[in-house]
């Protein structure tokens, strides 16, 4: 009894088992087969009317090359017969001279060879009613007829009244069926009127041309077997077809060609035919394709088939995934309820269920939040080190666990625990050179390590003053000396610096730090050496804070502690209040035990509220306002110094929020000139650096990083937008649009918008209007 209520039991635990899975496998396959069918449905029915639709407009466009090619000949023969009416050469004197007619045949055979489309050029005077010229003499009408074109079916009573027609004309010559049985393609004759100085005819220039030069131009729109293209006058005649199948003797009738050029389908010997027709008003003529709609649709079976039988193959595929995700997904539900089992025991089923609930949503929260984060941050991680770097370096950030979970994101990676700064000047003559410089300098400068990996630095680009920040993490040896190592970095990315730059730039060292959150101190202090570079030019390149420091402390006969003025004033003009708080301390401590008089003292304090004024208004302008007498109304430094404090409080609140500023003001700056002069053939990445004084490398990351696409597809977009909207909102020409956009090569470019959008330019502003 037990053993039997054991095997119900483990059934109905198998039961319980197979349901859960179940229920999974039907919600993954719900999941699955509403988006699928409608996603297989829309796939069908889009590619089907894709290929369609494909079909058509390369018809379409196949038939327009071919009107416009053979317009294009046309064209040539006219403007021919306008300079045969003008050549006095080729006048019936000249041509019946006995001794000129020699330099009238040859002008006649220059004439000919103009164009490549015609077989013979023949000249008709109605002075001489029975004769023609010709690159090889004159010939009788009736000899032109039986022996030049002696396999042909010439009507020759009809040429001579199509010689003395006052318009331009066409007529075909039929084709013929040779002695060996082959079939000998016809003629078209091409009839152009030639007037007088006098606005009279004197005669007729008539071209022939071999129906295989007119099928050269037809015969790629269609195959034979699918149907055929016709060239038909406006009198309705059938003037040339692209080949020689069965159609051209269906279509060979005046109303039978009414008929096609009066719709869209037509049943031709029980066959449909879809039917395109293209006309040619400036000559007069149309051209219709003819398409077999079985046959040309055959593609477009084997295209049902084959998408049919790939639906079928992934639907297949996903129900077999869906299985196997299903037991994959078990899986983990069933080691959950494991991890579960103690808390719903202890705390109860509802309860239980509830908190895991509660730690579902917000561990799915948390997990997807992360993910968007970590995408944004790869994708920006060139901008973002950056930012972070600048951050660090002016004293932003304070906490070490934020810098380091910040620097491991941007992947900047200190190792060593000793850091220092160096400045590098990328000024030049002018300001072009200097961006130039800086853009050139940053493509090593970025992240590079050296001698032997005891130093790792990265570069930074600073906007405000024209120099590259290098952030240097150094490891030192016990038994070496601090300063000494320092310089022995320095001379090595000196030495990087000269051999991919030729000269060696001016740069300014900081001091050395062991705590990353006080590198802003060694950054204002390098800031500092490189001003000092600026005020007392030695002709050196490296300027070391601490040396400068002890060089002035040596040379001062008076107590004025320049060194620490000038990193009073960095510190000021970069809006770091912690370090500018700092130093005037130092050097108010240093007054009181230099300065023992009270004469002494007062014109000391005097000497620091000048520089708090003179930082105050170089960094402010007009908004600096205070009472300069209330701050010279001192009785000690130490009160000054309280009175100061304030004043430090307001310039680099000002600065600070001026530096937040400037990369938002930037932006916009950057973008309407974009925006405004897009279309401007002149407008390039290196002229809109030199335009808002930043480097080519610093402004080609900034708008990726703005817009998502690099600087030259921002300006395309725009472009191409702009294209769009005239040729749906406008009139103007193609042409005048697309070079209007900023494109010089229209032919060029309207192949790349039919790369981009699908259609030509044309096409797109018919579909569209």
């Amino acid at each position: 009894m037990k053993k039997e209520m054991s095997i119900i039991h483990k059934s109905n635990k198998m039961k319980k088992k197979n349901r859960v899975l179940y229920q999974y496998f039907f919600s993954y396959f719900l999941i699955f087969i509403i988006p699928f069918s409608i996603i297989s449905i829309i796939w069908y029915q889009t590619s089907i009317q894709s290929i369609e639709k494909q079909i058509q407009l390369s018809t379409q466009n196949y038939l327009l090359q071919a009107q416009t090619t053979m317009s294009d000949h046309l064209k040539q023969l006219e403007f021919i017969s306008k300079q045969l009416s003008l050549d006095s050469k080729v006048s019936i004197n000249m041509a019946t001279h006995p001794y000129y007619s020699i330099e009238a045949r040859s002008e006649l055979a220059r004439y000919k060879i103009s164009s490549n489309l015609i077989d013979e050029l023949f000249v008709y005077y109605y002075d001489e009613p029975n004769k023609v010229s010709s690159a090889f003499g004159q010939l009788d009408l009736a000899l032109l007829t039986q022996e030049k074109y002696t396999k042909y079916d010439f009507d020759l009573d009809q040429l001579k009244k199509d010689l003395k027609v006052k318009t331009p004309i066409f007529r075909s010559v039929p084709s013929v069926i040779g002695k060996n049985g082959e079939e000998i393609q016809g003629l078209l004759e091409y009839i152009i009127p030639l007037w007088g100085s006098d606005g009279i005819p004197y005669g007729a220039a008539m071209y022939t041309i071999k129906m295989s030069n007119v099928q050269k131009i037809m015969n790629p729109i269609l195959e034979d077997k699918i149907g055929n293209v016709f060239m038909v006058g406006d009198d309705q005649q059938l003037l040339a077809s692209a080949n020689s199948n069965y159609l051209v003797s269906l279509a060979n009738s005046k109303k039978t060609i009414e008929k096609i050029k009066e719709t869209k389908q037509v049943k031709l010997d029980q066959e449909k035919f879809e039917v395109m027709v293209l006309k040619d008003d400036n000559f007069g003529l149309s051209y219709m394709a003819l398409t077999n709609s079985d046959r040309a649709y055959t593609a477009i079976k084997q295209v049902h088939n084959v998408i049919l039988t790939s639906v079928i193959v992934l639907f297949a595929m996903g129900i077999g995934f869906i299985i196997f995700i299903s037991k994959l997904q078990y899986k983990p539900i069933k080691n959950l309820e494991k991890m579960l089992k103690n808390q719903v025991e202890s705390l109860g089923e509802s309860e239980s269920y509830d908190d895991f609930a509660r730690i579902q949503q917000h561990v799915s929260y948390f997990l997807k939040q992360n993910k968007q984060l970590t995408q944004d941050i790869y994708r920006q991680v060139p901008h973002a080190r950056e930012q972070v770097l600048r951050k660090l370096l002016t004293g932003r950030l304070k906490h070490q666990e934020e810098i380091n979970v910040l620097l491991k994101s941007v992947d900047v990676h200190l190792d060593a625990p000793n850091y220092f700064t160096i400045l590098v000047s990328t000024k030049m003559l002018d300001r072009e050179a200097s961006i130039q410089n800086q853009t050139f300098l940053m493509t090593f400068l970025d992240s590079f390590e050296g001698l032997g990996g005891s130093y790792r630095a990265y570069g930074s680009e600073l906007l405000a003053s024209q120099s590259i920040a290098l952030l240097v993490s150094v490891k030192l040896d016990d038994k070496q000396n601090p300063q000494d190592k320092i310089q022995q970095v320095v001379n090595d990315i000196l030495l990087l610096i000269q051999t991919e730059n030729v000269i060696s730039p001016p740069v300014g060292v900081g001091s050395l730090v062991t705590d990353l959150s006080y590198i802003n101190r060694s950054y204002i202090e390098g800031l500092a050496a490189l001003d000092y570079q600026t005020l007392y030019p030695e002709m050196k390149k490296v300027y070391y804070y601490s040396e400068i420091k002890q060089n002035l402390a040596q040379n001062s006969q008076f107590f004025y502690p320049t060194d620490e003025e000038l990193k009073l004033t960095q510190s000021l003009n970069q809006g770091d209040e912690e370090v500018a708080l700092k130093t005037l301390a130092e050097m108010i401590k240093k007054g009181n035990l230099e300065h023992k008089t009270v004469a002494s003292r007062r014109l000391f304090g005097n000497y620091l509220v000048n520089i708090i004024l003179k930082s105050g208004v170089d960094s402010c302008k007009d908004d600096f306002m205070i009472d300069a007498n209330e701050l010279l109304d001192f009785s000690s430094l130490d009160e000054l110094f309280n009175c100061l404090q304030k004043n430090i409080h307001v310039i680099c609140e000002y600065v600070q929020n001026k530096l937040k500023n400037q990369e938002s003001q930037l932006k916009v700056a950057i973008f309407d000139f974009i925006e405004t002069e897009y279309a401007s053939h002149e407008l390039s990445l290196e002229g809109l650096a030199e335009e808002f004084g930043v480097s080519i490398s610093y402004l080609s990351r900034f708008i990726k990083k703005e817009s998502g696409v690099t600087f030259s597809k921002y300006v395309q977009q725009l472009r191409l937008e702009q294209i769009k909207n005239n040729l749906i909102d406008t009139d103007q020409t193609i042409k005048e649009i697309i070079q209007a956009a900023g494109y010089y090569d229209v032919p060029n470019y309207t192949r790349k918008f039919k790369e981009i959008v699908g259609v030509t330019p044309g096409q797109y502003r018919r579909l569209k209007r």
